[in-house]
């Protein structure tokens, strides 16, 4: 075990989770607590969280680590939805497991943009000399909760993932934001004494199909 970084504790449940893990645990501020597995009841039954990162003052971002098994995107939206739902926690941050395998620096570097308050003063120096031209040339405020980075130069490089695609969902949307899907999802559920997340989700998309 490597303990010059306290927050990384092997063993974890995947090649991927002990990525991510090794590399956040180098870039977390001292004083934010990381936790893993970490188990939320909801409306909709009990759902683990792959890492969540607490500050001092109680402020948690999640990270779940999209692995290679197929993820349905719409599912985990409503997964998420109960997450936020219950206040938890307050922004969820999906990542593609190609794209910490390939572009881990890439990709915590947009969290930390996203997030500043759970990196340290060193993260930000080292991750602006590891992370490509095109992290760094890359605009976060374009979106506030998908980041899309593209790599044309390196599409002949079989191992390297031509874009990198982080998707994030906030409790408390940014001023001027609309709405987010995920809290019409919320407010659905709960209003239907939530249940099976998947009848919960079937339930909707009959509802709506069937509307005129």
């Amino acid at each position: 075990m490597r303990t010059d970084f306290p927050q990384y504790d092997p063993p974890y449940d995947s090649p991927l989770e002990d990525v991510f893990a090794w590399s956040l645990s180098k870039y977390v501020a001292r004083d934010v607590t990381i936790f893993r597995q970490f188990e939320v009841p909801t409306a909709c039954g009990k759902f683990r969280i792959d890492f969540v990162a607490v500050t001092p003052n109680g402020y948690r971002v999640a990270f779940e680590c999209d692995g290679a098994d197929f993820h349905e995107d719409s599912r985990d939206e409503w997964r998420d939805a109960m997450i936020l739902g219950s206040g938890q926690v307050d922004s969820i941050i999906r990542l593609r497991g190609q794209d910490i395998f390939h572009r881990v620096n890439d990709v915590l570097l947009v969290a930390s943009r996203w997030h500043p308050r759970i990196f340290s003063e060193r993260a930000f120096h080292n991750l602006t000399c590891l992370a490509s031209n095109r992290a760094l040339m890359y605009d976060v405020s374009d979106d506030p909760f998908t980041a899309v980075i593209s790599y044309p130069d390196e599409s002949k490089v079989a191992s390297s993932p031509l874009h990198i695609r982080l998707f994030r969902r906030m409790r408390v949307n940014p001023s001027g934001v609309r709405r987010q899907f995920w809290q019409c999802a919320f407010r659905f559920a709960t209003s239907n004494g939530g249940g099976n997340l998947d009848e919960v989700i079937r339930e909707y998309r009959n509802r709506v199909w069937s509307s005129p």
